[in-house]
């Protein structure tokens, strides 16, 4: 479920305990959590119930707590046109990988990398990544696009 949209803390803490995969960005987790730091939100939002809980920070790139464990996934270095779509364009590449890999971490990297090439093209539709160029832009950052599969269709 992506939370950005809710602004009742009570609704999320009712919701949390169904959930097993979240998303919401740093100021809607500060605001439903009495103003804590996205770490920490993050971590406290998934102990009331996620198995995995993911933060986006824009080009810091994003906080995943999964299994247990909370770790930061490195942002990309890129041109910013328009950040509109981007938050989509991770969610939607973050489902589309943990859905193949079941690997919350590298479906993270790898939804990172959709926003990143979203965020160069203007408006919701300005740039629509494909998987080449994702994997293309983590074997730049990263040295390697290691992934399930060599191609997601």
């Amino acid at each position: 479920a992506d939370l950005d949209g809710c602004d009742d803390p009570r609704a999320l803490r009712a919701a949390l305990p169904r959930l097993d995969l979240v998303f919401s960005n740093s100021s809607t987790l500060a605001r439903l959590l009495a103003g804590v730091a996205p770490p920490q939100a993050l971590a406290e939002a998934a102990a009331r119930g996620p198995r995995i809980a993911v933060c986006p920070v824009g080009g810091e790139g994003a906080w995943v707590s999964a299994g247990g464990s909370l770790q930061k996934i490195a942002g990309h270095d890129v041109p910013v046109a328009d950040t509109v779509g981007a938050g989509d364009a991770f969610d939607g590449a973050f489902l589309h990988a943990f859905g193949l890999s079941r690997d919350a971490l590298w479906s993270a990297r790898y939804a990172n990398a959709a926003a990143a090439i979203s965020a160069q093209g203007t408006g919701a539709l300005g740039h629509i990544p494909t998987d080449p160029e994702i994997r293309r832009l983590l074997a730049e950052s990263t040295g390697r696009a290691s992934g399930p599969g060599s191609t997601f269709t």
